[in-house]
């Protein structure tokens, strides 16, 4: 009762003032934001802006349709948003020339939709534009196309190869995603970016060329493509983003360029026919599960450049070849991973280890190392509580040692020493030190 009073005082208020409370401002702009009218043409809803036309619905139940140019002399140059969304007969669309974008959801689950012919006036396309049109085989492509945009082909199951236009700077994220039955597809030089998941789940999809001018390649861009087995990546990329070949089955080999930094959690997850891969000077990061599940993995080469690996990243990896004192060789003996030392001489001012193998059945361990001019006898030093203690030796011309059975997952901070001239050589004693994990 007190509100409905007060309203009626305001009320009151706003007519003795003859309606100056509200400002002639607010009528200008409420008449400015006005919906444009729907108009009617044929089978389809249209409306005017500027002069030009653009339709906003098809009623028709055609499975052939050509869009008209021009209705009643304005020019058609706009597929609004759900033109056509869910149009079960549509089997071929022409898009006549003039016409320059298609808007969001524009020809979205058209199903049984065949064959488009785009004319090369259109320049935008809205997101899922064409999704889940699950029957499409054939679109021609207008060669003003700047960008495909996210999720225009999502779930086109039968389109198993497109033309793009060279024209083409972004594919965005998910733009090719569960296209299963995509097998070839040519990125045009002039690509700059691919985005998420563009590619994901292309179970058909063979092969791939990354051209050089794409400086990003978005995470789970090709995840689950389980054909792929020829990979050429840009020489401009400076990392391989998340779960990136992640489930990529059929692939054997891959050249990471030289200017990648850093391979992201699980970049190879479960690729697991890789065999080989080449690692880049430049590369400082190597993340989480990067190459678990890679089942044929047998041996990796890490350069030294290399700052960080989690002890996670290499999964059944069975020999990791690294450079003497490196990051590469303390995360491997760390995490019970067999070595080789690639820049390993066969004399040294004192032992560098050379290589390390385990044997996860026995719990054992096996260290080599370089020979030392004039040793006389070696020692394998532990530290324990805090000191170093020389727990084995091996004569001069012995540079290989076995460990007894150890209890599994113990871990020992150990060094290599060589007695010279009746002394122990203990330089830079603490910085050869190697912590050896028990498998």
């Amino acid at each position: 009762m007190k509100s409905k009073k007060i309203i009626s005082g305001l009320l009151a208020l706003t007519f003795v003032l003859g309606g100056a409370a509200i400002p002639g401002t607010v009528v200008d702009n409420s008449v400015v934001a006005s919906a444009a009218e729907v108009l009617t043409y044929g089978d389809y809803e249209y409306t005017i802006n500027g002069g030009t036309a653009e339709i906003t619905k098809y009623t028709g139940t055609d499975e052939v349709v050509e869009i008209p140019g021009e209705i009643n002399g304005a020019a058609v140059t706009s597929i609004g948003e759900k033109a056509f969304v869910d149009c079960e007969t549509l089997f071929e669309v022409t898009i006549p020339d003039g016409v320059v974008n298609l808007d969001s959801h524009a020809f979205h689950n058209c199903y049984r939709l065949i064959k488009v012919s785009m004319p090369d006036s259109v320049e935008t396309l809205g997101r899922d534009v064409f999704s889940y049109c699950r029957a499409l085989k054939s679109v021609t492509l207008s060669k003003n196309l700047k960008s495909l945009s996210y999720r225009a082909f999502y779930g086109c199951n039968e389109l198993a190869d497109i033309q793009l236009p060279s024209a083409i700077k972004t594919i965005d994220d998910e733009a090719f995603r569960s296209c299963s039955n995509m097998e070839n597809i040519d990125l045009p030089e002039g690509l700059e970016s691919i985005g998420k998941d563009a590619f994901r789940e292309c179970a058909k999809l063979s092969a791939i060329t990354i051209p050089d001018s794409v400086t990003y390649l978005g995470s789970f861009a090709f995840l689950n493509c389980s054909a792929l087995a020829d990979v050429k990546l840009s020489v401009n990329l400076t990392e391989i983003c998340i779960s990136t070949f992640q489930n990529c089955k059929s692939l054997e080999s891959i050249v990471i360029p030289e200017g990648v930094t850093k391979l992201d959690y699980g970049a190879f997850y479960s690729a697991e026919n890789l065999k080989r891969i080449s690692l880049p000077e430049s590369l400082k990061t190597i993340s989480l599960r990067c190459f678990s599940g890679c089942k044929k993995l047998e041996e990796l080469t890490i350069p030294a450049s290399v700052e960080s690996i989690d002890k996670n990243a290499f999964g059944t990896v069975n020999v990791i070849n690294c450079y003497n004192g490196s990051v590469a060789e303390k995360v491997a003996l760390a995490n019970g991973i067999n070595i080789k030392v690639i820049d390993a001489k066969d004399k040294t001012e004192y032992p560098d280890l050379k290589s390390a193998q385990f044997d996860s059945k026995y719990h054992q361990f096996r260290i080599n190392w370089t020979k030392v001019e004039g040793a006389q006898q070696y020692g394998i030093a532990v530290n324990l509580a805090g000191k170093w203690k020389v727990q084995a030796y091996t004569d001069a011309n012995t540079t290989t040692f076995t460990s007894p059975k150890l209890k599994s997952g113990s871990k020992y901070d150990m060094a290599i020493c060589a007695k010279v001239n009746g002394k122990w050589e203990t330089t830079d004693f603490t910085k050869r030190a190697f912590t050896i994990a028990v498998k």
